[in-house]
């Protein structure tokens, strides 16, 4: 496992939030429009939920994949999911006295 990959499982909820805003990401859902979406996350300052989402492309190896986070719509239950190795690297770029 990478580094980046490591550092991935020690983001908590209030990484992934501060990362939305510090991006302009908005809350509201791009597929309902309803104002209110929710992290995927045991807490604000509890680790996020990571998935290990599969690459399919023809550069990729057999069993290549990229860990996201992510938030839900509380209204549709549309996921969106952002590389966590990004929320890694932007939050480094952010504190870099935490490293």
């Amino acid at each position: 496992m990478n580094e980046k990959a490591l550092k991935a499982r020690e983001l908590k909820g209030e990484d992934l939030n501060n990362y939305i805003d510090a991006k302009g990401i908005s809350s509201v859902c791009t597929a309902c429009k309803y104002d209110g979406v929710m992290i995927l996350s045991h807490g604000p300052d509890q680790p996020l939920q990571l998935f290990a989402m599969p690459l399919v492309h023809p550069d990729a190896s057999p069993g290549d994949s990229v860990e996201v986070a992510g938030f839900i719509c509380k209204n549709c239950g549309h996921i969106s999911t952002f590389a966590a190795s990004l929320i890694v690297e932007w939050k480094e770029q952010e504190s870099p006295s935490d490293e």
